[in-house]
């Protein structure tokens, strides 16, 4: 569908809707071809980008601001999930988060295919890790604060070190320290369910749905 010259969104002036969008036509032609996003799709995205840029009198979209957003609309409430997807999304040095970058996660989280969202949880994991592998302290730092007990007899530590053993024994094929892309990649298509063993990365299958319907009704398969 064409929205060139649409009016998408009423609590914006017509014309400053359109600038702003032609602004960014070269880039959203672009993007059109690289994602599964349609132009209306694409053109709703820049003006939720456009409204908390100018909500928040900045040049771009802050990355608090897009905290903010995973948090209160794609329901990643924990910290480090926000902490981590904010870090691997938007490689911009400093507060803001480009457009570009803003529109490419949106699209895995809303549109992506699950090879994508294997990659990015893998990336968001080793986010912070020299050597972009899985090591048992990588296991342990995720995992520290999922694990409660109401024994007091009982140390919190000594269960999640169980808990990474068996994480260990279970996806990390060659028994060499590390869970690689690749051991990820294979125990994550014997088991979806492993995708985000380590945590939130990407918003659930209803949080994306419901965000994707404010704006199309071009759903999909739920």
């Amino acid at each position: 569908m064409c929205t060139v010259g649409m009016h998408l969104d009423v609590t914006l002036g017509a014309n400053e809707e359109l600038r702003f969008r032609q602004k960014y036509s070269k880039l959203l032609r672009r993007l059109a071809k690289e994602l599964p996003l349609d132009r209306q799709e694409l053109d709703s995205l820049v003006i939720i980008y456009y409204k908390h840029m100018k909500i928040a009198e900045k040049k771009a979209m802050t990355k608090i601001q897009f905290q903010e957003l995973l948090h209160s609309a794609l329901d990643l409430t924990d910290s480090l999930s926000v902490f981590r997807v904010t870090a691997t999304a938007c490689k911009s040095i400093g507060p803001y988060v480009k457009l570009e970058e803003f529109i490419r996660v949106m699209a895995l989280f809303l549109k992506g295919t699950f090879e994508e969202k294997i990659k990015f949880c893998y990336k968001c994991y080793v986010v912070t890790t020299v050597d972009a592998t899985i090591r048992r302290d990588v296991m342990f730092r995720n995992l520290k604060g999922t694990v409660f007990t109401r024994n007091l007899d009982e140390d919190s530590d000594d269960i999640i070190r169980d808990l990474v053993d068996l994480i260990q024994a279970k996806m990390e094929l060659h028994r060499d320290g590390k869970i690689t892309l690749e051991e990820y990649k294979e125990s994550v298509q014997s088991n979806s369910l492993l995708l985000e063993f380590l945590g939130p990365c990407v918003p659930s299958r209803m949080a994306s749905r419901a965000f994707l319907s404010t704006f199309t009704d071009k759903l999909g398969k739920f």
